[in-house]
């Protein structure tokens, strides 16, 4: 145990984990998939394809890009961004606590990045269903 450890981060768990989190808090249904489904009857309906562009996690602090694509029922491409974040730094925790709480410093910082992309992206989603 010590600095010279190197941590396995299964970033795409974690995302969608925090996705299926989140997501719920934000919109009435929601559903995970791994392929194109169409979405319940509703109002508004997007599917919306969530990408791991580039994640990293140094320095006691994680760095994520995502990019986001969100689509109608018919397939078409509605809105296509990307959004980057870095989560709170951990640096004391990771000194003063040691590798036995190491994954759950991990996961708060990651789970920092993922909230700030999440917040921007949603408001953005706001935005498309305000204009359509």
């Amino acid at each position: 145990a010590g600095l010279g450890n190197d941590w396995i981060i299964a970033q795409g768990e974690m995302l969608k984990q925090f996705t299926e989190e989140v997501m719920p808090q934000y919109v009435t249904k929601y559903s995970f998939a791994d392929h194109f489904t169409l979405p319940p009857k509703a109002k508004h309906q997007y599917i919306v394809d969530i990408s791991i562009v580039r994640f990293d996690f140094a320095s006691a602090r994680a760095y994520a890009t995502l990019n986001f694509k969100v689509y109608n029922p018919k397939h078409d491409l509605l809105l296509n961004r990307t959004y980057g974040a870095q989560g709170n730094s951990r640096t004391i925790e990771m000194w003063a606590v040691g590798t036995f709480t190491m994954s759950s410093i991990i996961q708060a910082s990651v789970s920092s990045a993922y909230g700030d992309i999440f917040h921007r992206f949603m408001g953005d989603l706001q935005k498309l269903q305000d204009n359509q």
